[in-house]
C-alpha cells in the first residue's frame, strides 16, 4: 500500500497543471507500481522500455480523465507530465533506479513520449509478453 502522500502529490501535480483530479489516486498508484514492478523483463533496455510504456497507460488514462482539454498537449509535454507522476508513484521503491536506462536515454525516452501521446489518442499497447517459463519450455519440447 502506498503512503497517502503519494496520492496527495498526484493531486497537487494535476491541480498545478489546471486539472481536476479524477480520484482513486491510491488505486492508480497500486496499479502502476504493480505493472512497473514486474521483474520478468529485466534482460534488456528494450524490454524495460516496453514494460515502462505499458506501466504508464493507467497514468495517461488518469490524466485524460483529470483534464477537460488535452488537445493542445504534445509528446514532450505529456512525457514530462507522466514522468512527474511516475516519480511520485516510484517514491520509496526501486522503480526509478530500475528504469533509469529508459529515463537517461534520449532515444528510449523519445519512444516513450511517442507512445504515451499515442495512448492519449486511444492506441493502447498490449501487455508485454513474459519470458518463457520452464513449464512452457517442457510443453514445447514434449509436444509431438
Amino acid at each position: 500500500m502506498a503512503p497517502g502522500t503519494v496520492g496527495q502529490t498526484i493531486v497537487l501535480a494535476v491541480s498545478a497543471r489546471g486539472g481536476t483530479p479524477a480520484g482513486r489516486e491510491d488505486d492508480l498508484v497500486t496499479e502502476v507500481r504493480a505493472r512497473l514492478s514486474d521483474k520478468s523483463h529485466k534482460d534488456s533496455e528494450l524490454a524495460l522500455r516496453t514494460v515502462f510504456i505499458y506501466g504508464c497507460v493507467p497514468i495517461v488514462e488518469y490524466l485524460r480523465r483529470s483534464h477537460s482539454d488535452t488537445a493542445g498537449w504534445n509528446a514532450t509535454y505529456l512525457g514530462e507530465y507522466v514522468f512527474e507522476i511516475v516519480k511520485a508513484i516510484g517514491s520509496r521503491t526501486r522503480i526509478s533506479r530500475r528504469y533509469a536506462p529508459v529515463f537517461d536515454s534520449p532515444v528510449h525516452w523519445a519512444v516513450v513520449e511517442r507512445n504515451v501521446i499515442g495512448v492519449l489518442s486511444g492506441n493502447i499497447p498490449a501487455a508485454p509478453a513474459g519470458p518463457a517459463t520452464a513449464a512452457d519450455t517442457r510443453r514445447a519440447v514434449d509436444a509431438p
